[in-house]
């Protein structure tokens, strides 16, 4: 199951006022898991917390024809503007989240002082996002997320998020409790989805009960 995210493990923002996040170790690839997390059309099937995407706005369009609000069913990339609703309580009502995708990166890129990064290696995928909607003076945020192989097929998940400003004071009393919960919730979600696709995936290639 999810824990809270070791802090001192991580980057994070210096005028944080507020940070929550979780970690768990997912037994299936680090890729299928950066695959699932990366691509919001996917949540629906597995996010409790972020259960519906409305649109993924890509920053570059490869050439396609269509509408913009119709979900691209593609992996994030950076520059993407991705809208989805959140739940802060199962059962409970959805609130709009609109975020920019800032940073992708996958095990092997050589680029240096990629924020967002916990360690010096080159072996972690990663996403970074910032939240748009709200002035920059009232609430500010950093989301990250990193997945690390640890061999034999397992990785460990990370995913936390940093807020500043005055806004993030009244979120911390009102709502960080029920963040961190829901972060765990995320955490956990994923994880069952990939376990789930891993082993499909496996009793597909090898038959079942064969």
């Amino acid at each position: 199951m999810a824990t809270s995210i070791d802090e001192s493990s991580v980057k994070l923002r210096s005028d944080r006022v507020l940070t929550i996040g979780a970690s768990v170790q997912i037994n299936a690839p680090a890729s299928r898991v950066f695959q699932l997390h990366g691509t919001p059309e996917t949540w629906p099937d597995w996010n409790s917390f972020a259960p519906e995407c409305v649109k993924h706005e890509r920053a570059s369009d490869p050439g396609t024809s269509g509408d913009k609000d119709v979900p691209s069913k593609e992996m994030v990339a950076v520059g993407d503007k991705v809208t989805f609703r959140v739940r802060m309580t199962p059962g409970g009502g959805f609130n709009g989240v609109t975020v920019v995708i800032s940073e992708v990166y996958r095990p092997g890129d050589q680029e240096t002082g990629r924020e967002g990064q916990s360690n010096t290696d080159e072996d972690a995928f990663g996403i970074t996002w910032y939240p748009i909607g709200l002035p920059q003076f009232l609430l500010r945020g950093t989301r990250w997320t990193e997945i690390r192989d640890l061999g034999e097929g397992k990785c460990e998940f990370k995913t936390w998020e940093c807020q500043a400003g005055p806004l993030a004071y009244m979120v911390k009393s009102l709502y960080g409790k029920t963040l961190q919960e829901r972060f765990e919730d995320w955490a956990n979600d994923l994880k069952k989805k990939a376990e789930e696709s891993e082993r499909g995936g496996r009793d597909q290639a090898g038959g079942t009960g064969q």
